[in-house]
Parts: structure tokens; C-alpha cells; sequence
């Protein structure tokens, strides 16, 4: 409980103002109270104060860089889509490559990768795409089934 008393200057056109800072481990409700003001013990005010800690940080993405090796090889031709599905599930199972936490969908066994991905993952491999965008391309084969995490 923080407790400051203070002698408001009674004036109609100049503020009082009193400082309080609330500690970064403290959310929901406060009550601020004011009591004795202007000097009449009967007189108070009491208001709460909602205190909100949600963020809205963006999800974390780790991708090491030696993966975009293997996303350029797959984006070329060089290896087939199970193969490259296969490693990204097995990256993303051993910790490897992280991502949100998706839903997995179905898994297919005739899935096929929609060439926007293989698109995604040759810019990726060439650096002209960031991690975020090469990310959304697998949490949707994660969703569709073609990766089971």
C-alpha cells in the first residue's frame, strides 16, 4: 500500500498532480483512494485502476541458417517435396526450427506443396524473403497436413 499526503493548492486553474509508479509484476485491479480532501474529513474519492500487461509481441522464429541450404535445394529440384517435408517436421520435432505452436491437419499421403512455398523458400535461400515469411509457409503445410508436428 503506498501511502502520500499532500496539501492540494485549491486553486480552479492550476492542477495538482501526485506520482506513482506501479512495479512491472503487478496486474489487475487497483484502488486508488483520496481521502481529507480539501481538508474535510467526509470528503473522498476512491476509482480503480486497471492495470493490463498483455502485449502483443510478434511470434519468435528460429531458423538456423544452414537450413536455407536444404529450402534452396528443394526450391531447385534437387530434392523431392516428402524429403524436404520429412526434414522440416524432424527440424521442428528436435527443436531445431521453431515456430508458433500450430494445429497439425490431417496428414496426407498424396500431399503436394503449393509452388508458392517452393517459391517462399528459393527467395528465402537467396535472402530476399525474412524468416517470419519462410515460416507462414510451413506453419500452412503444418496446417494442411503436409507437416505432422
Amino acid at each position: 500500500m503506498l501511502k502520500k499526503s499532500r496539501i492540494s493548492t485549491g486553486s480552479k486553474t492550476q492542477s495538482d498532480s501526485f506520482e506513482f509508479f506501479i512495479p512491472s509484476d503487478i496486474t489487475g485491479i487497483l484502488i486508488a483512494k483520496f481521502e481529507n480532501l480539501g481538508g474535510n474529513t467526509l470528503a473522498h474519492l476512491e476509482f480503480p485502476l486497471l492495470v493490463d500487461r498483455i502485449t502483443t509481441a510478434e511470434p519468435q522464429y528460429s531458423i538456423p541458417k544452414w537450413v536455407k541450404n536444404n529450402a534452396g535445394w528443394w526450391a531447385d529440384g534437387q530434392i523431392d517435396d516428402r524429403t524436404f517435408a520429412d526434414g522440416i517436421e524432424f527440424l521442428i520435432k528436435q527443436g531445431i526450427i521453431v515456430v508458433p505452436a500450430t494445429e497439425s491437419g490431417e496428414q496426407g499421403t498424396d500431399a503436394v506443396i503449393p509452388d508458392w512455398v517452393r517459391n517462399n523458400a528459393k527467395w528465402w535461400s537467396e535472402g530476399q524473403i525474412d524468416d517470419r515469411t519462410f515460416a507462414n509457409g510451413i506453419e500452412f503445410l503444418i496446417n494442411v497436413g503436409i507437416i505432422v508436428v
